[in-house]
Formats: C-alpha cells, sequence, structure tokens
C-alpha cells in the first residue's frame, strides 16, 4: 500500500508538470497569437475546473486527513495559476502550430461551435477522468500487487 503522503507528493508533482516549461521563447507573434487561442479555448478556466476534481479527487482518496481540501486549493491557488502557467502554454503552443494554424484555430474557438466546445471541454474530460477512474479501480488490487513490487526508495 502507498502511504498517503506518497500519493499527495505524486499528486503534487502530478499537477506542478502543468508548469513544465515548453520551447525556449518564440516568436512574440506566435507568443501572443497562441495567448489569443489559449484565451479563447477558455484555458484558465478549463486549468482552474481541472484542479477543482483534482482537488476533490484527493479528498475522496483521503477522506482521513483534515483540511486536506483546504491546504491543496491555498497550495494550488499560490502556485498552479493561469499568470504562473500563461507563458510556458503560449511558448508549447506557438512551438507546435504556425502562425496560420494559430489564427484559424483562434478563429474556430471564437466561432459558436468553438464557444460551445470550449465550454463543454471540463465536462468531457472530467468525465473521462472518471470513466478512467473507474478503470483503475476495477483493477486497484493489481495496481497495489504492481507497486508492491517496485523498489523501495533509499
Amino acid at each position: 500500500m502507498v502511504p498517503m503522503k506518497t500519493k499527495l507528493v505524486v499528486f503534487a508533482a502530478a499537477l506542478l508538470a502543468f508548469r513544465a516549461g515548453g520551447a525556449a521563447a518564440q516568436d512574440p507573434l506566435r507568443h501572443e497569437l497562441a495567448l489569443q487561442l489559449l484565451e479563447a479555448m477558455h484555458v484558465p478556466e478549463q486549468i482552474q475546473a481541472s484542479l477543482e476534481t483534482a482537488i476533490a479527487a484527493q479528498v475522496r482518496v483521503n477522506p482521513e486527513v483534515p483540511g486536506l481540501q483546504a491546504a491543496l486549493r491555498e497550495f494550488l491557488q499560490r502556485y498552479v495559476t493561469w499568470s504562473a502557467l500563461r507563458d510556458a502554454y503560449a511558448d508549447q503552443y506557438a512551438a507546435a502550430f504556425s502562425e496560420e494554424e494559430l489564427r484559424e484555430m483562434t478563429a474556430f474557438y471564437r466561432t459558436p461551435a468553438g464557444q460551445k466546445l470550449a465550454r463543454a471541454t471540463p465536462q468531457l474530460t472530467r468525465v473521462g477522468a472518471e470513466l478512467g477512474a473507474r478503470l483503475v479501480a476495477a483493477h486497484a488490487a493489481e495496481l497495489e500487487q504492481v507497486l508492491a513490487r517496485l523498489p523501495s526508495p533509499p
């Protein structure tokens, strides 16, 4: 069985992976176009929704930890913010897409269908995560066996 503190450290590391830097600073125009796309896609809101889902999941699997929800929320609001993430996200999008592609995607996300997709994405992501969680839970005993075979850290 993985200790609760280890689970929380893994959880925090996974969330901080949101901050993983992308490519080196891009062309300023592509960077700005990427920021426009991210805003049109409602990425700041999607990140916040994902964090809330992650907090709720941690509280569900660690009900014995008093104050966990407040502590995680405080930590995440301090470090995993849109202002801390925006440039790294923009760099990744600017590296992945051309100016023309960024403009086309932004134009799409500014349409009614694009806005509907952007608004639906957090719920669709949540449903997908729940499906995955149910599959993992159905095989939790096997996962524990696999984890038990891992070497202990030094």
